[in-house]
């Protein structure tokens, strides 16, 4: 029988190998493969520029909080989830106990509940956001001093005012204030699609927002790149980190226009990036992103405090990777995820829940996901070392080769005049398809494996079953629209369209939105009143990829 090609030791060649994201990698790596790397200027001590290891000097060993995204159903519903999950330990980074709330897509899409189009939906991945209402209803017992509120809101910050008023009612300074919203619809375009304004106004939006924060709440932190929904619309490590570092830096340059200065407005910037399967992978996007981000912050934008130059990273682990064939295996994957963020930096840790596919997560599979993460905080020790993989060759070749790939897209970004011209010339949503394209071709030929997908198929018998969260969004729509009815009813309506009026002037003109905002908040304005005047102002996206008759269409 003829023997196939072989190499010098008589066995078969290697086939080739490549990361999930493309990046070539060979069995073995030693010292050759990283020999020109100089340890001070390339990699550094942990929270040591180019903060390649990360942002913490590490005298307290890895730092990391837990704060999942949370919110269904009614407003009250939302609280008990909080105050429940606020028991196992949901925290900042500094300790601070915290949570992450999101809202429901009719909100989000800056409708109100009452609204029959999108009855299905509301209460829907997030509970309803239609006034100062809802959001007191979802504080109901909870501080602001002393808790980190973290607000899933997108341009403009609606519920961002929601909390400020609720501080101003409450008597609590603003200036005492923590947390962190999202405000970041630039990224919408390439992610989840929820961002209903052309990509020019989102950025007005999105600098008033931290024009704002910056002047009042020096404590929050008024921008969260999200990267995430990028990802899980099927970017590749490095386009992920890029397109969100190229995100960032035109928001950053539109504060500067607007006489912000860099080193008041860099400590309200953070990221909030995916981590997938590819361990080692995801580990080097991390610390490439870092390196990247600092030698931005120092070298194009002069910030002149070294703390100024970190990248401050949030991560949620994947739903999209999580699928609902053999769903108990998606408790290992997230694990191995979370692991992966916190060996790369993670400030902040998000594991996402085991049944995610199938609907909002139950109150056991929510507690299961928040204290996987209380296992690896203090059972395995990986949180006594800061980056415990550097200089390994692997790693180090890897975070080299990542960080050259994020360099690549950065550089041809800038070249087609910014993030936003890049959106306009649709260039990233063309690679974020091609890179779907390859991921789809590698798992239907099998080239690439998921276990209990495309292989290892469970039995019929031998599938384990799996508790769904019941939830019935039409009761919710019902029982929010008696509320809404009787707010109209109830409240000062003199002041509503006084205060509506207001808006709209400085939404028409350049005067500053989110104090009129608040004001708005304060008088109990709805959700559809506040987005009707922006769609009336500023305009739809027609390019949105999610267009405002989806949820009628679905």
């Amino acid at each position: 029988m003829e023997k196939g090609p072989q190499n010098k030791s008589g066995e078969p060649p290697e086939e080739s190998r490549y990361t999930s994201g493309g990046i070539p990698i060979k069995p073995v790596y030693t010292p050759q493969d990283i020999k020109d790397l100089d340890y001070t200027e390339h990699i550094g001590n942990p929270g040591e520029y180019p903060f390649t290891r990360g942002i913490y000097s590490g005298a307290r060993g890895v730092i990391w909080g837990q704060r999942p995204v949370l919110g269904y159903g009614l407003p009250e519903e939302t609280n008990q989830r909080i105050k429940y999950l606020l028991k196992y330990g949901m925290m900042s980074p500094s300790g601070m106990p915290s949570y992450n709330l999101t809202m429901d897509m009719t909100s989000a899409f800056g409708h109100d509940s009452d609204d029959p189009r999108f009855a299905q939906w509301v209460g829907v991945s997030g509970p309803p956001c239609n006034s100062i209402q809802d959001s007191e209803a979802i504080l109901e017992g909870i501080p602001l001093e002393g808790v980190y509120h973290g607000a899933l809101s997108y341009a403009p910050n609606w519920r961002v005012a929601h909390y400020i008023a609720i501080a101003d009612n409450r008597g609590m300074p603003r200036r005492k204030l923590t947390g962190a919203t999202l405000n970041d619809s630039l990224h919408g375009p390439i992610g989840e699609g929820v961002h209903l304004f052309p990509p020019r106004a989102c950025l007005r939006l999105i600098v008033d927002t931290l024009k704002f924060v910056t002047e009042e709440m020096p404590y929050f932190r008024a921008c969260d790149v999200q990267a995430y929904s990028s990802r899980e619309a099927g970017c590749t490590a490095s386009q992920e980190a890029a397109f969100a570092i190229a995100d960032m830096i035109e928001v950053v340059q539109g504060c500067l226009e607007k006489g912000l200065d860099i080193d008041e407005l860099a400590p309200h910037l953070t990221f909030f990036f995916a981590c997938y399967s590819d361990f080692f992978e995801e580990v080097a996007k991390f610390r490439a992103a870092r390196k990247a981000w600092a030698q931005i912050m120092r070298e194009r934008f002069k910030a002149q405090k070294e703390r100024n130059w970190r990248m401050r990273i949030q991560v949620k682990t994947s739903a999209s990777t999580l699928p609902a064939q053999y769903p108990l295996l998606n408790i290992v994957r997230s694990g191995f995820q979370a692991l992966s963020a916190i060996f790369g930096g993670a400030s902040g840790l998000n594991i996402t829940c085991l049944d995610e596919a199938f609907s909002a997560p139950t109150e056991q599979s929510a507690r299961l996901a928040l204290l996987t993460g209380k296992v690896i905080e203090h059972e395995t020790g990986i949180g006594s070392v800061a980056d415990p993989l550097a200089g390994s060759y692997y790693i180090e070749y890897l975070t080299r080769e990542m960080e050259k790939a994020i360099w690549e897209y950065i550089e041809k970004i800038d070249a087609m005049g910014g993030y936003i011209a890049a959106l306009e010339k649709g260039y990233l949503q063309r690679e974020i398809a091609a890179a779907n394209v390859k991921h789809s071709y590698d798992l239907d030929s099998g080239k690439r494996v998921i276990v209990g997908v495309n292989q290892y198929q469970p039995e019929e018998e031998e599938e384990e079953p799996v508790e769904i969260f019941e939830q019935d969004p039409m009761k919710t729509h019902k029982i929010m629209s008696e509320r809404l009815q009787k707010l109209r009813a109830e409240r000062d309506n003199g002041r509503v369209n006084e205060v509506l009026a207001e808006y709209k002037e400085a939404v028409s003109g350049d005067g500053d939105l989110m104090p009129i905002m608040v004001e708005a908040a304060k008088a109990h304005c709805t959700t559809a009143e506040i987005f009707g005047i922006l769609r009336e102002v500023l305009g739809e996206d027609k390019n949105c990829l999610i267009p405002p008759d989806w949820f009628t269409r679905v």
